[in-house]
């Protein structure tokens, strides 16, 4: 597909990059390695408070799992924050917990997101999950809406989860939900084809390659299990990369040529310069695991509707800062840098 014809009519709004605070990362952590890999061995496993659990059908044959914390004295007006998590996570993964349980501190309602087959949810759909499956996140926030008559909804999204933000973000365009006011994305993988490359090609990246790859084929051995008809797992234990998993149980299933077809079509990158409600897009430098430079396009730096902040260090979704940043009127609530830009942003959305 081509790159989208980067034009900016309708109405959006900014917030300036250079009035949030600036990352400082911890002593000896200023290498996207050293932060990646240790983020999850830092971050403390919080309970996020009132969570209970809702199954929600997304198409005839498959439903998903959330799990939502309610504000008890709250109304339709609270402010809901939907957390996407990323690539071999789920409502579970520790950065979700970490930035809902923020959030929910701050007096927000909290849904945590779980993509098909997350969270031991593999029987609820006979299909697996893909990178770009966004008709999935419009049902819930159409449910959050309908059902939950849920008035004030922001979404954040981790890595891949980031890709699915910002690719319904730039579907829905000017056509959003009137009650989603804005998106949060850190470290998106807006570029598939880029992130796959890199994680299937660089010799720097083989112990991520083999942490991913592992618990993909562990899911396709439970899901053929559950759906024995569905799925041929000869010759699994062999496929080593990406490419050649997506190539077999991604791009067919879901209607793709192939899997460059599927990284292509599945990628925000191709409609980012569609997004007009506020956007806050966290990306560092350093990221090993979503390039750069392949991920920062003209249509997201151009558009003025993407706050972009984009610190020389920071690893993959990690951001764990010296301090908590401190200011005339606001007071961060850890030392995860990232998350607590995205409640500062949602915040001024609110003012």
């Amino acid at each position: 597909m081509a790159a989208h014809n980067i034009e900016f009519s309708a109405p959006t709004t900014s917030i300036e990059p250079a009035s949030f605070p600036a990352f400082k990362a911890k002593p000896w952590f200023n290498s996207g390695h050293i932060m990646t890999t240790l983020m999850p061995l830092r971050r403390p496993k919080l309970e996020v408070p009132r969570s209970q659990t809702k199954l929600i059908a997304v198409t005839q044959d498959s439903q998903i799992k959330i799990h939502y914390s309610y504000q008890p004295a709250g109304s339709k007006d609270t402010p809901t924050l939907l957390l996407i998590h990323g690539l071999g996570g789920s409502a579970q993964a520790g950065y979700i917990r970490s930035l809902a349980g923020k959030a929910y501190a701050l007096g927000y309602h909290v849904v945590r997101y779980n993509m098909r087959n997350c969270d031991g949810t593999e029987h609820l759909s006979p299909t697996m999950f893909h990178s770009g499956l966004t008709e999935d996140i419009d049902v819930v926030v159409k449910n959050l809406i309908k059902e939950e008559k849920l008035s004030r909804i922001f979404l954040a999204g981790f890595s891949l989860g980031g890709n699915l933000v910002a690719k319904l973000a730039g579907e829905w365009s000017s056509n959003a939900p009137k009650a989603v006011q804005g998106f949060g994305l850190i470290s998106p993988a807006l570029n598939l084809k880029a992130s796959q490359v890199a994680m299937d090609e660089r010799i720097s990246l083989r112990g991520y390659r083999h942490y991913y790859m592992r618990s993909l084929r562990a899911l396709i051995h439970r899901k053929k299990r559950i759906f024995p008809d569905a799925y041929d797992v000869r010759g699994l234990d062999d496929v080593h990369s990406f490419l050649e998993f997506d190539n077999r149980y991604i791009a067919p299933p879901f209607g793709f040529d192939d899997a460059y077809d599927y990284y292509d079509r599945a990628s925000a990158k191709n409609v980012v310069a569609d997004i007009r409600l506020p956007t806050l897009l966290i990306h560092a430098k350093d990221d090993p695991v979503t390039p750069f430079y392949d991920n920062i396009l003209p249509q997201v730096v151009l558009n003025p509707a993407i706050t972009t902040l984009t610190p020389n260090d920071g690893g993959h979704c990690a951001f764990i800062g010296n301090a908590p940043c401190m200011s005339e009127d606001w007071q961060d609530l850890d030392h995860y840098w990232a998350e607590n830009r995205c409640l500062e942003f949602f915040a001024r959305l609110n003012a």
